[in-house]
């Protein structure tokens, strides 16, 4: 840690306690004492804490202040397994004065914890093993129900295993970003890690024939390779694609091997030579009525038997962008920590973008579908409108809609592919109020709110991320 200049974080973060005790062992016991929650100043007079210390906005957005993941990341996982300091661990006992330091300069707390003030850390997902995908789910039939129309699921499990081999502790050179593979209980608390389902509708109606391909397709040119550019490690990815039964690319035998052959190169290689594994879903959904909505709740449907812990339903032609405040910083651990901190994590997070009235895309936990039966929007709103019921149903102190985190909308890219029914905007507010009864019924049942604070819970618009993100 030489390479960094402690005098001037010395001047910002006041070390005048320690420097006044007059030798290295007192700062050392000065040290250990803020690093054990005391506070800022001699005798943690001040009324910062080392929880205030560590979430400053972070360049990274994973620790570190303005220092980069290259100094940060091999730093803090030395002095974590060196102390034995675990996940969530807010009072570590450092003895030696350099290492304390080191601790607190680069904010290694945060770097391994997400939500330090959560007090259902390790709570938010069952730690039992998730259910093998592909036995479950591979060339299985939903029939319709509540509204949701039949499908057919294929699961294509391109986990490419040999690439996360490690051979005694050393990962293979192509694999740097997430191998060795962090513990789950230090990063999340559970004995697994999170599993995303990224969820989203496709269709090649009123695409020319010979646009039909990878090489034209939003899919492929805007919403999967900006996955590739912003996962993250420690998370488990289900992409679920759900298309219309009949689909003239989709759904004919030489438009699924291209898809299948597009996945395999270019994400699941890609993730799994990461470190990330990834099991690739295609929903088959009759849909006749050819319109957005039917395909969203019966692919989030077949999303929710993967066991995927949280749900984020996408665009095919949205790209989805880094922090536009901290560099190299993405949106995946922020939005599942963001949602965590509903306390309980019922509510919905999404991205700037769009119109600035409502969500244009969402991101969830799995008590969404558990609150709402496995129907993920109203069947009734089939077109416009499913996103303005999601972002009014939970209220505002359980809406976030991220500044940080943009989303670039590429809807001239295939121009609109459905005709809206306009008529349903009349459905809107009773569907709204239906869903805050479901949402009462279901919390007050669980002893988490009373039924009427969030039945009568008028409130519109959003909240942002707290300053300093999560």
């Amino acid at each position: 840690m030489d390479d960094i200049d402690f005098k001037e974080a010395e001047r910002e973060d006041n070390f005048e306690g320690a420097k006044e005790e007059g030798d290295k062992r007192r700062r050392t016991t000065w040290w250990t004492g803020m690093v054990e929650g005391g506070g800022w100043g001699r005798g943690g007079g001040e009324s910062g804490t080392i929880e205030a210390a560590i979430h400053k906005p972070a360049a990274t957005g994973k620790g570190g202040g303005k220092y980069g993941p290259e100094q940060v990341e091999p730093v803090c996982e030395r002095l974590s397994d060196k102390y034995s300091i675990g996940q969530g661990y807010l009072s570590p006992r450092i003895d030696d004065y350099k290492d304390a330091k080191d601790w607190i300069m680069l904010r290694c707390t945060s770097y391994f914890y997400h939500s330090s003030s959560d007090p259902n850390f390790g709570k938010h997902w069952p730690s039992s093993p998730l259910p093998s995908i592909p036995t479950t789910l591979h060339n299985t039939e939903s029939p319709q129900s509540s509204g949701v129309p039949s499908s057919r699921t294929w699961v294509w499990d391109l986990l490419h295993e040999d690439h996360l081999a490690v051979s005694n502790g050393v990962c293979p050179s192509g694999a740097p970003k997430c191998c060795p593979a962090k513990d789950p209980l230090r990063v999340w608390g559970s004995p697994r890690n999170p599993l995303l389902a990224i969820c989203s509708g496709v269709t090649t109606r009123g695409i020319q024939q010979s646009d039909r391909h990878p090489g034209h397709l939003a899919l492929f040119l805007k919403l999967m390779p900006s996955i590739v550019r912003t996962f993250e490690c420690d998370v488990e990815y289900a992409v679920v694609v759900g298309y219309d039964r009949g689909d003239e690319f989709y759904d004919t035998e030489g438009g699924k091997e291209e898809v299948r052959t597009w996945f395999e190169e270019n994400m699941a290689g890609p993730m799994a030579a990461a470190g990330v594994p990834v099991t690739f879903v295609m929903v088959e959904v009759d849909n006749g009525l050819n319109k957005p909505g039917p395909v969203f709740n019966a692919m989030l449907r077949e999303a929710y038997k993967t066991g995927a812990d949280y749900y984020y339903r996408l665009n095919d032609d949205s790209e989805l962008k880094m922090s536009n405040v901290d560099e190299g910083k993405s949106w995946v651990k922020v939005f599942i920590d963001a949602v965590n901190s509903f306390q309980p994590p019922y509510g919905v997070v999404g991205p700037w973008g769009g119109l600035d009235r409502i969500l244009t895309h969402d991101f969830v936990h799995r008590t969404h579908l558990d609150i709402f039966n496995g129907v993920y929007y109203p069947h009734e709103l089939v077109d416009w409108y499913m996103d303005d019921w999601v972002s009014q149903v939970y209220g505002k102190e359980r809406t976030i809609k991220a500044k940080e985190f943009e989303v670039e909308h590429h809807t001239f890219h295939h121009g609109q592919r459905y005709k809206v029914d306009r008529g349903n905007q009349k459905r809107l507010q009773p569907l709204i109020r239906k869903g805050r009864e479901k949402i009462g019924t279901y919390a007050e049942g669980k002893g988490w709110a009373n039924k009427g604070d969030i039945v009568n819970d008028a409130g519109k618009g959003f909240k942002d991320l707290p300053a300093g993100g999560l």
